[in-house]
């Protein structure tokens, strides 16, 4: 158990050492999500084995440990109809009803597997960070670390960046393509687990929270709620065992699921906090589309973080290098201290390769200066 907590404070805690080689949407995918199941997967299964997650009301010389003992293992129900009876007058609890005739039913058959799911969930949410880490490989660390006090440590590291960038221009595109990858991972990564989860719980979780708001709007003499529908606190179970004449006899056991009691307020939670963690997803997938079709885009977000910066240097870096340059010098931006990245972008736009484009720029707009005022000359 403390192993698992270590993992957890690991998981939460900020890192200071490394580059920062994604954004906050990606970390909030992994860092945040997978944390959050693994510490909700810890408290369920402390509840599950710590406490007593069945009690049962067992059968006249039936010990209640067999009674437990075998609803655990064999999956309680309840009757769906039997929610839109009156309690009290009609039924006991939500689901449960004495008529002979049971109808249709509805397995308890996740209470076992929660915490289980939890943290493969988690796992699964951890895994584009790994597979991106492992892609990046420690690149931007090994080119934007070491010291850069003095003013020759300053000198020596920009040269050294600005000599790596000026020899790899045009080598990048694998680099930024894998990133873009990983985040629309992410994005189907939460899409594949709300359909997991729906199916998990016999498909009513795609509306639950919606089911949720609804239920709480709603008048208390006419309203059913959903939590108690798919996580219920009391359920059935089918005991058959061999009575006095020798005939197969069953019998109902009416079951206390009391771990539900938290099922019901985690998965409104995880309901939620998928929305909006799909929600932001899409948004990012959208910005990245946008970054990749406008250039005027990504000449403004270079400025935003270079803003210590020549705008005329920013301008012909944008100009002079294709999408998957820029991305990578806007990464290096949250690695850099802001004075140090602005001289890094001024010595960029100053290499041979840059330069050209600025000359070129240079020349043809003497030429069209000259044109016009030839064209402007009295005869």
């Amino acid at each position: 158990m403390i192993g698992i907590f270590d993992g957890i404070h690991r998981i939460f805690r900020h890192r200071k050492k490394g580059a920062i080689v994604e954004n906050g949407v990606f970390r909030l995918h992994w860092q945040f999500t997978a944390g959050l199941l693994l510490f909700l997967a810890v408290i369920v299964s402390a509840r599950q084995y710590i406490g007593t997650p069945i009690e049962c009301i067992p059968p006249e010389k039936v010990p209640a440990i067999v009674a437990n003992s075998y609803c655990w293992i064999h999956p309680t129900f309840t009757l769906p109809d039997a929610h839109h009876k009156r309690i009290g007058s009609e039924i006991a609890a939500p689901g449960i009803d004495n008529s002979a005739f049971y109808g249709r039913k509805k397995h308890v058959a996740y209470y076992q597997w929660v915490y289980l799911t939890l943290i493969v969930q988690a796992v699964v949410f951890y895994l584009p960070h790994y597979v991106w880490k492992n892609w990046e490989g420690g690149l931007m660390g090994a080119l934007t670390s070491g010291p850069a006090k003095s003013d020759d440590e300053r000198r020596k590291k920009r040269e050294t960046i600005t000599l790596w960038v000026d020899r790899n221009f045009g080598k990048r595109n694998l680099y930024t393509y894998k990133y873009l990858f990983c985040e629309m991972l992410c994005f189907l990564n939460v899409l594949m687990q709300m359909f997991l989860m729906d199916t998990f719980l016999g498909g009513e979780f795609m509306n639950y929270g919606i089911k949720v708001l609804e239920f709480l709007n709603q008048d208390d003499e006419d309203r059913m709620d959903p939590m108690r529908f798919v996580f219920p606190r009391m359920t059935k179970c089918i005991f058959r065992r061999f009575g006095p004449s020798g005939d197969v006899m069953k019998e109902d056991i009416l079951c206390v699921l009391p771990q539900n009691v938290f099922n019901e307020k985690l998965y409104v939670l995880a309901w939620f906090w998928f929305v909006f963690l799909l929600t932001v997803l899409s948004g990012l997938i959208v910005y990245r589309f946008l970054i990749l079709m406008l250039p005027s885009m990504r000449e403004r977000l270079l400025m935003n973080r270079c803003h210590l910066g020549d705008p005329d240097d920013v301008r012909l870096v944008v100009k002079s290098t294709n999408i998957a340059d820029w991305f990578f010098l806007y990464m290096m931006g949250p690695n850099l201290d802001s004075l140090l990245y602005a001289e890094l972008i001024g010595e960029i736009a100053a290499t041979p390769k840059l330069n050209s484009n600025r000359n070129g720029t240079r020349i043809q707009l003497n030429i069209t200066e000259k044109t016009s005022l030839s064209a402007s000359a009295p005869v």
